[in-house]
């Protein structure tokens, strides 16, 4: 579904609007892995609309269940960075990751401010 402009909007606005046991949920179905074994994290990074879903879900995903997303996010990011033409979308990924990383979860303050910087950066 994200694949799909418009629907990749409302995917972005359901990871966004959503409360916290659902975007769980949605972001739980996102990490798991699919029947044919290919990591729909890997998918998401490769295509030109879920990419943005993908950096919505980095930037309002919390706790545990953070880690576990930039754990999957960031094999894929190496081997691409060295194989793949997708520049734009991972250096958007990277600074999402160095966003992630270096600062703490700062819990509804934090996730509202990534939520305004994303709505800036990521119209598609």
């Amino acid at each position: 579904m994200s694949r799909h402009k418009f629907a990749s909007n409302v995917c972005e606005k359901a990871l966004v609007m959503a409360d916290s046991e659902s975007r769980r949920l949605l972001i739980d179905e996102m990490m798991a892995p699919k029947h044919d074994g290919v990591s729909p994290v890997l998918s998401m990074m490769k295509d030109q609309f879920a990419n943005y879903v993908l950096q919505r879900a980095l930037s309002v995903v919390e706790g545990e269940q953070k880690d576990a997303l930039i754990d999957r996010v960031k094999p894929h990011l190496v081997t691409m960075r060295r194989y793949s033409s997708h520049s734009r979308h991972l250096i958007a990924i990277e600074r999402l990751l160095e966003k992630c990383t270096s600062a703490p979860s700062n819990g509804e303050q934090g996730q509202s401010e990534n939520v305004a910087t994303m709505d800036a950066s990521t119209s598609h």
